[in-house]
C-alpha cells in the first residue's frame, strides 16, 4: 500500500487489523486453542476485495504498456495474460517473457508469497483457422524455486472458463450457449419439484424463486455472449443466437407451466406469471432478459 502512495493512516489501520489476531475453531462443543493466522482478512471483512486489488496490482502492472502485443487483466484472484502475434510461436514467446522475466509473474509469486497453482493454468490459442490451432506447439515455462528449476509444459486447450464464461479457441460462443442451455434445463427440472400441485409452493412464491435464482443464473454475462436474433431486411434470414433463443423459450415455457399449473393455455400462463426483468414490469421474453437494451 505504501509503494502505491496510499495514505499512511490507512496503511497503519490495515496493518493493525491484519496483525496480532487470534482465532479459535468451534466444532460442536469443542473449542480449539487460539492460533495466529499468518495472513488474510477476517471472514466477511468488507475491506477484503479492496485490499486484494491493491495486493494484486503489481501483478497486473507486469505487462509492458509500451508493448501493444501484451496485456494483463485481472478480477480479484483471476488473472489473464493476453498476447498477440503473427504466429502462435511469437505469441507464446511473449507469454514466456511475461512469466519468466526479472519482474515477471514467477518473480511476483515469490516476492508476494502467492504460490501459483500450475494445474489451474490454462492455455488457449485463439484463431479462426483450426489448422493453425492444431499445429501450434506446446508452451514451455521454466520456473526457478528454492527447491530447484521446474519446467512446465502447457498444451493448448480448445476452451477455457473466465469469470464463469466459456471462451472458445474458434472464437465462437457455441460452448457457452450449450452451458447456458444446460443450466436453464437443470434449474427448470429442479424448479418443477418445488411447484407440484399437491405439495409444492404457491405460484407467488414460485415466481419470486424463479426471478431470484433461475433468471440471474441463465442471463449471467449475457451482454457478452448473447446476440438477439435480428433480420437485416424483411426477406433475409434471422441472424444471431437463433438456436439458443428457441431452446430457452421452450425451457421458459416449462417454467411458466410449473408456476401456474396445467389449467390454462401457455399464452395465458405467460401473461399471468408476469415474470419481470430489471427493465420494468412486463411479460418475460427471453430475448429481453438476455439483452435488455
Amino acid at each position: 500500500m505504501r509503494s502505491r502512495n496510499i495514505n499512511e493512516g490507512l496503511c497503519r489501520y490495515v496493518d493493525m487489523i491484519l496483525t496480532h489476531r487470534e482465532i479459535r475453531l468451534l466444532f460442536d462443543d469443542v473449542v480449539s486453542q487460539p492460533c495466529n493466522p499468518p495472513g488474510g482478512c477476517n471472514q466477511g471483512c468488507p475491506l477484503s476485495t479492496l485490499l486484494y486489488i491493491t495486493y494484486n496490482a503489481p501483478l497486473i502492472n507486469i505487462a509492458n504498456p509500451d508493448n501493444k502485443d501484451e496485456c494483463i487483466v485481472g478480477y480479484i484472484d483471476d488473472t489473464t495474460l493476453l498476447t498477440q502475434g503473427k504466429t502462435f510461436k511469437e505469441a507464446h514467446t511473449t507469454i514466456k517473457d511475461m512469466m519468466q522475466r526479472e519482474n515477471g509473474v514467477f518473480n511476483w509469486s515469490r516476492t508476494y508469497s502467492s504460490p501459483l497453482k500450475m494445474n489451474k493454468l490454462a492455455l488457449v490459442n485463439f484463431s479462426l483457422s483450426l489448422a493453425k490451432v492444431t499445429e501450434a506447439e506446446k508452451l514451455t515455462l521454466t520456473q526457478t524455486t528454492p527447491q530447484g528449476v521446474i519446467v512446465h509444459e502447457l498444451q493448448s486447450k480448445p476452451q477455457a472458463k473466465l469469470l464463469g464464461v466459456i471462451l472458445d479457441s474458434k472464437l465462437t460462443w457455441a460452448a457457452q450457449h450449450e452451458k447456458v442451455r444446460g443450466t436453464a434445463a437443470k434449474f427448470t427440472s429442479a424448479f418443477k419439484r418445488y411447484t407440484r400441485a399437491a405439495s409444492g409452493i404457491c405460484p407467488a412464491e414460485a415466481l419470486r424463486l424463479y426471478n431470484a435464482v433461475a433468471i440471474p443464473r441463465i442471463s449471467y454475462a449475457s451482454d457478452v455472449w448473447y446476440k438477439p436474433p435480428t433480420r437485416r431486411n424483411p426477406k433475409s434470414t434471422l441472424q444471431g443466437a437463433v438456436k439458443l433463443t428457441k431452446q430457452l423459450e421452450s425451457i421458459q415455457r416449462q417454467a411458466a407451466i410449473s408456476i401456474i399449473g396445467g389449467r390454462c393455455s401457455y399464452d395465458a400462463r405467460q401473461h399471468q406469471t408476469d415474470i419481470t426483468t430489471t427493465q420494468g414490469n412486463r411479460t418475460q421474453d427471453i430475448r429481453k432478459i438476455l439483452h435488455p437494451t
